[in-house]
């Protein structure tokens, strides 16, 4: 909860693509590209003419539910790199940290963060025993701070699109920053997907507008 907006994160369904077959040393296999996960985010007692939504300093796009201050959205992203997998350049987008922005104060006012693993890199050796240690393995993913801190500042699409730079073949975006030693919130829009209109796909944050 954030002054007076509540965002509620839930897990989604995301289908897995079949890669194609690659030969291994026991014959030839078809891998399962299992690093694509998606949640869905809604807020309560929101204002959209104010306030924006961000994750991963990207905006995302709300779509109003029918009820007064209420809105919807779900947000695709790569949960981690596999060695064979159907975007191999593309980089992690964990953890997920959503802000929520005021417009008015250019400022970030609250938000939270969401890791889809241990906090501190850990893997689990075991099951878990029981419900208690499920329970505090979910909670230890979640936390209700650590927002963006700093001045606000929008990144237009076509300045995004002029600071994509070729590295190893890689295409990324760089944004030049002074010298000045002030914490600044870049934050911008992407390109809506035709198919899925109301789904951030973070993939797209690095892809030329």
């Amino acid at each position: 909860t954030v002054q007076n907006f509540h965002l509620e994160l839930r897990a989604a369904i995301e289908p897995w693509h079949v890669l194609g077959e690659e030969s291994s040393s026991q014959g030839t296999s078809r891998y399962v590209d299992s690093s694509l996960e998606r949640v869905q985010v809604k807020v309560n007692n929101f204002v959209p003419e104010r306030y924006v939504l961000t994750c991963n300093s990207v905006v995302v796009p709300l779509t109003p539910t029918g009820v007064e201050g209420e809105f919807v959205a779900g947000v695709k992203y790569k949960a981690w790199q596999p060695w064979s997998a159907l975007h191999p350049t593309i980089g992690v987008d964990t953890p997920l940290v959503f802000d929520v922005v005021d417009k008015w104060n250019e400022r970030s006012i609250g938000g939270m963060t969401y890791h889809i693993s241990h906090p501190g890199g850990r893997t689990y050796d075991t099951f878990p025993v029981n419900s208690y240690e499920a329970e505090s393995r979910r909670i230890s993913r979640f936390e209700d701070f650590n927002h963006t801190q700093g001045k606000l500042e929008y990144v237009s699409a076509p300045s995004v699109a002029q600071s994509i730079v070729d590295i190893n073949s890689a295409k990324r975006a760089v944004t030049v920053k002074d010298g000045k030693h002030e914490k600044v919130f870049y934050f911008q829009d992407v390109k809506p997907s035709l198919e899925y209109p109301n789904t951030l796909d973070l993939r797209r944050k690095w892809a030329k507008q």
